[in-house]
């Protein structure tokens, strides 16, 4: 960045936005994900305190390296964020120049978002790790996983075609959409293409012809279900257990990213990838505790949507789960012999054309 946001930024843009006088009380760093810094501003105005979110996404990899894709980015969250629930709101996104003022986007060299601060909250990563500690589920883990399906399936259940939709305009605008949609699994900064670019080196696990080689049959499987526009939902986007909070017994789905309108597939894999992951690093095979919440997450969805064609989607999206959790730079804590069952595990289920999430031990074999 030529630029670092900093308090004076924050406070002109605040005061320009809400006509008075503000008091910064706290603009601090709170946290590091893999693509974005987080911050913690707190700030007093007209006698009040509040607190906000603050965003910074890093420059480097992942398709962000222009200021018009870490532009393009927060501006497509905070649109996710305006049309799905149980998600932290995006107030704005705001540009700067490289003087640290604010003003109009065509003279802006960086960008940042302020939105919800969500105070509290226990990670979902949490409770998961906690499973395997006692190595056995309580009812409060079903139902935080039953929590998690329904969630989805409300939120998918948002089509961006309706039934009574007619438009030839908006139907060729789906067909559209879907296709880059799908495309942008593979071809994304942040999803297959751009997580093989990220400090990728051959290793022992696996050659880069071996990688490459199951991206190209990924490709040719996204040839069969390009076309299934009328798919196109509302999705949340990172839907895993580092961007799930409970508090209360409430959920909080955070950071939803990358598709306004996508594949319901992404989501649901997302969560169900992560399940498989605690069950090979915890009990070495797919049949263990998280595999039961896999039968429950899966079937109270499939009941809940009547979706039966995401099963033949699903192999598609596991190609990209499958590189991303063999990434040491995204899951450092598996050993190489996991990461070689993460590639296997995602060949097999590519090759199987139908997600066999009853059986899923057998994608080891």
């Amino acid at each position: 960045m030529k630029s670092a946001l900093n308090e004076k930024i924050i406070k002109d843009y605040l005061e320009s936005k809400l006509k008075n006088e503000v008091e910064i009380l706290e603009f601090s760093f709170i946290g590091e994900g893999y693509y974005a810094n987080g911050y913690k501003l707190v700030y007093k105005i007209g006698g009040e305190t509040k607190t906000d979110f603050v965003r910074l996404i890093k420059p480097l990899n992942s398709g962000h390296e222009y200021p018009i894709d870490r532009a393009l980015q927060m501006i497509a969250s905070k649109e996710i964020s305006d049309n799905i629930a149980n998600t932290p709101k995006i107030y704005d996104v705001v540009g700067f120049d490289e003087k640290g003022e604010a003003h109009s986007v065509a003279k802006n060299i960086e960008y940042f978002s302020i939105g919800e601060y969500v105070d509290g909250g226990k990670q979902y990563t949490i409770d998961l790790e906690t499973i395997t500690q006692k190595k056995k589920l309580e009812p409060s883990d079903i139902s935080q996983c039953l929590e998690l399906s329904n969630y989805l399936a409300e939120i998918h259940r948002k089509k961006f075609l309706s039934k009574k939709e007619s438009s030839r305009e908006k139907i060729d605008l789906a067909k559209s959409l879907y296709k880059r949609a799908t495309r942008e699994i593979i071809s994304s900064g942040e999803l297959t293409l751009g997580v093989l670019d990220f400090d990728w080196e051959e290793r022992e696990w696996a050659s880069k012809k071996e990688i490459y080689d199951f991206v190209a049959d990924s490709l040719v499987y996204r040839e069969k279900i390009k076309n299934n526009y009328l798919r196109l939902s509302k999705v949340h986007g990172d839907f895993w257990d580092k961007n799930i909070l409970f508090k209360n017994g409430k959920m909080t789905a955070s950071d939803p990213s990358r598709f306004i309108w996508g594949e319901p597939a992404v989501d649901v894999a997302a969560m169900v990838a992560r399940f498989m992951n605690f069950d090979l690093v915890n009990f070495g095979d797919l049949s263990g505790l998280f595999s039961k919440l896999t039968k429950i997450f899966m079937k109270n969805y499939l009941e809940k949507t009547s979706d039966a064609e995401i099963l033949g989607i699903l192999p598609y999206v596991f190609s990209f789960n499958a590189v991303v959790s063999s990434h040491p730079a995204f899951h450092p804590e598996l050993s190489v012999e996991n990461r070689k069952l993460w590639i296997k595990i995602g060949r097999k289920i590519l090759e199987s054309e139908k997600f066999d999430w009853g059986n899923a031990d057998k994608y080891l074999k």
